[in-house]
């Protein structure tokens, strides 16, 4: 029930902005201080790029399709609770 909760945040029926969406699952937080661009779709669904000096991070979840992606390219000191591999990177994609 957790996913199913944490998911609909990613729909207009939950934010009804971007920007509430990245704070309210708390994406905004991954590297304190990174400039974001967000979209929420309608109905449903997110998208997010962010970067802050050596960091850049994707972010995708497509609800409609049940897909999820998220890209971390960077110094591993800024956001080592992502477990990233040595050279900074980390991809992730699965289906929800």
């Amino acid at each position: 029930m957790f996913l199913v909760q944490v998911m609909a945040l990613f729909t207009r029926l939950e934010s009804s902005s971007a920007v509430q969406a990245t704070q309210r699952s708390g994406i905004d937080k991954l590297v304190p201080g990174m400039t974001i661009d967000d979209v929420l779709f309608d109905p449903c669904g997110y998208s997010m790029n962010g970067i802050d000096n050596d960091v850049s991070i994707f972010c995708a979840l497509l609800v409609h399709l049940r897909v999820t992606a998220f890209l971390y390219k960077g110094s591993t000191h800024k956001a080592p609770e992502l477990g990233v591999n040595p050279d900074g990177a980390a991809l992730v994609c699965g289906s929800i």
